[in-house]
This record gives C-alpha cells, sequence and structure tokens, in this order.
C-alpha cells in the first residue's frame, strides 16, 4: 500500500504543486498494482480531488475525528450494540422468537 502523507494533501486542490505531486503518487501507485491511500483528508474538496485522481481511499477528521482510548472503546461499545440490534430486528423478522 502507497500512502500519501498528509503534508501533500494539506494544500489540495488549490496548490498546484501538491496537486501534481498527489497525481504522480497515485500514477506510481497504479503502475506498482498497489492500493494508495490519502492521509489527512479534512474536506469535501480535498476528497473529491482525490477521488477524481484516481485515489478512492482515504483517512481523516473528513471521515472521523482523532479519538483517545476511551472515547474510542465508547463507540466500539455503540457498534456493538448497534449489531445486536440488527440481529433482533432480523430475527423478529424472520418470525423468532
Amino acid at each position: 500500500r502507497l500512502k500519501i502523507d498528509r503534508s501533500f494533501v494539506q494544500g489540495l486542490p488549490g496548490d498546484e504543486s501538491d496537486a501534481g505531486i498527489v497525481r504522480a503518487l497515485v500514477q506510481l501507485g497504479r503502475a506498482l498494482r498497489v492500493d494508495v491511500v490519502a492521509d489527512g483528508v479534512k474536506t469535501q474538496e480535498q476528497r473529491q480531488f482525490m477521488r477524481e485522481s484516481g485515489c478512492g481511499q482515504y483517512q481523516g477528521e473528513l471521515f472521523a475525528p482523532a479519538l483517545d482510548a476511551v472515547a474510542f472503546d465508547a463507540l466500539l461499545d455503540r457498534s456493538r450494540q448497534t449489531a445486536d440490534d440488527l440481529d433482533d430486528i432480523k430475527g423478529w423478522l424472520e418470525g423468532e422468537t
């Protein structure tokens, strides 16, 4: 996997130098047949630029803010509860009691 550093993403889409570097890195990833991931995506405009450049994977504040350990555990707990609730609903719809 090739990861594009946030220092190149932060100036997008307006900084032509960053844009050129990002396009070149995406092309390099394609040539090497590896996944390309953009780090530090904070805005929809940055995300859109990455998609138009051929990079469909990203991480950063646009997707989810950084979390401390306690907040991350709470998020996992909520996700597990949601999954359990969906299983209960599925069972109910399928006629289980």
